[in-house]
C-alpha cells in the first residue's frame, strides 16, 4: 500500500544510505497464488536483483503469491505476522488447499516471525509449521513518545480523571482478540479481595469501543 508511514520509511533508509527499493503493493485475492500478479513479483525480485524479502502479513492467508516468487526466485524470505484473527482463517472443508499451500510457502520461509509466543501457539494451532521454525519479536516502541513520564502531566490526569489510588493501565487495541475481559475479571478479584480503592484506565480504539 503507498501510505505515508512507508513513504517516511523508505526516505529515513535511503537518507541512512541503505540501499532500498520499495515494491508497491499489488493487489492479491488472499485465496490463491495468482501467476499473473506472481510473474510480476518475480521479475520485479530479479530486476531489483533483491538479497532479502520481508514479508508482513497482516493474516496468515495473505501475501502467498509474494511468497511463491520469492521460493521461485531463491530469494530468502522471512514472514512476519503481526496480526492473529480471534478466530480460525482455515476453518472449512474447502480451506484444504489454501491451508496445504501456506504450510508449504511457510515451511520454506528462512524465518517466520511474530509478536509473542502467545501468536505463536494460535498460528501453530491454524497452521502446523514446527515451532522451531518461529522467532518471536516484540513490538517496538517509540522512545520519543513513550519515555520518561511527565509528574505534572500525570498529576493533572489523575484529578481530571478522578483517579484516587493505584492505577493499573492497558495500551492495547480494543479487539477481543486482547483478551480485556481478563482485565475485568482481575478487577473483580481485586474488589472481592478488599484491596483498597484501583483504577483501570483502558487507551486504545477497535470494535469493543463503546459507540
Amino acid at each position: 500500500a503507498n501510505t505515508p508511514a512507508l513513504d517516511d520509511l523508505h526516505r529515513r533508509l535511503r537518507a541512512a544510505g541503505v540501499p532500498v527499493q520499495l515494491l508497491r503493493h499489488i493487489r492479491d485475492d488472499r485465496e490463491k497464488v495468482s501467476p499473473r500478479l506472481c510473474v510480476e513479483y518475480v521479475r520485479a525480485l530479479r530486476r531489483f536483483r533483491a538479497d532479502f524479502l520481508h514479508i508482513l502479513l497482516p493474516s496468515p492467508r495473505f501475501n502467498a503469491t509474494a511468497m511463491a516468487a520469492a521460493w521461485l526466485t531463491r530469494t530468502p524470505y522471512v514472514v512476519h505476522v503481526c496480526l492473529v484473527p480471534s478466530t480460525p482463517v482455515f476453518s472449512v472443508a474447502h480451506d484444504r488447499v489454501p491451508k496445504l499451500r501456506t504450510r508449504l510457502l511457510w515451511s520454506r520461509a528462512h524465518a517466520l516471525i511474530a509478536v509473542s509466543e502467545g501468536n505463536v501457539r494460535r498460528l501453530r494451532a491454524m497452521v502446523p509449521v514446527p515451532a522451531s521454525r518461529w522467532r518471536v519479536i516484540r513490538n517496538a516502541r517509540d522512545e520519543g513518545t513513550y519515555g520518561r513520564p511527565d509528574l505534572a502531566v500525570a498529576a493533572a490526569l489523575r484529578r481530571a480523571w478522578g483517579l484516587r489510588g493505584p492505577v493499573c493501565v492497558t495500551v492495547a487495541r480494543l479487539d477481543a482478540q486482547k483478551g480485556l475481559d481478563v482485565l475485568v475479571q482481575a478487577a473483580a478479584i481485586l474488589r472481592r479481595a478488599g484491596s483498597g480503592p484501583v483504577d483501570f484506565v483502558c487507551v486504545g480504539e477497535g470494535p469493543l469501543l463503546a459507540p
